[in-house]
């Protein structure tokens, strides 16, 4: 016989309900667990302890499966990004001369960017050149078009700034001393993705073990 704690707690409330009324004492009495009872309750306890392990065998891929997402972002900008470098890098040996500014104006709809046209000499032959001067295309509109407006008033026809050119063919030119502005904030984009990835992947193989 298997004591039921729920019959026994069951009896004693109603033998002290009825304690006053009844013209007999109640007896407390104990009875056993049915079969079908105590199926279920085995059922349900292995249930829960399957949902438990399965719970964490999907948790556990899912960690797999972010760090592979975010590892299929990350490596391909941090490669891009080191080709801009490589670009930057090779510009940098470039000559730098004056070129003037023969032509401004704004282009773009949407994307509005100031466009600045300018000429300069090299060996005796003239080359032009266009540049935005490396303004990002982002924001508001009326920003856009108050920045672009701006670097025009700077930059007047008749001034001079500052080019690089391609030894081997002076015809290719450029404005981008610099790095370009969105370079360092793709390259901590990509690493913050690294380290997600690399968490994820910790925490798959803690669960895997």
């Amino acid at each position: 016989m298997i004591y039921d704690p729920y019959n026994s707690f069951l009896a004693g409330r109603i033998n002290r309900i009825t304690k006053k009324s009844a013209p007999f004492p109640i007896v407390q009495t104990v009875k056993p667990i049915s079969k079908g009872n105590f199926l279920a309750k085995f059922l349900f306890y292995y249930q829960k302890k399957w949902i438990q392990t399965m719970g964490g065998k999907i948790q556990n891929k899912l960690y797999l499966l972010f760090a592979f997402l975010a590892l299929l972002v990350a490596l391909p900008t941090l490669i891009s990004q080191y080709f801009v470098y490589d670009n930057y890098t090779q510009k940098k040996a470039w000559p730098i001369i004056d070129a003037q500014v023969i032509k401004t104006r704004i282009v773009g709809k949407r994307a509005i960017l100031p466009e600045i046209t300018y000429q300069y000499q090299v060996n005796g032959k003239t080359y032009t050149g266009k540049s935005d001067l490396q303004t990002p295309p982002f924001g508001l509109r009326n920003k856009r078009d108050i920045t672009a407006r701006a670097i025009l008033r700077e930059h007047p026809v008749g001034s001079t700034l500052k080019i690089a050119y391609q030894p081997q063919n002076p015809a290719i030119s450029t404005t981008g001393l610099h790095l370009p502005w969105n370079f360092y904030m793709k390259i901590s984009f990509a690493l913050t993705l690294v380290i997600v990835a690399l968490y994820l992947l910790l925490q798959y193989f803690r669960k895997a073990v």
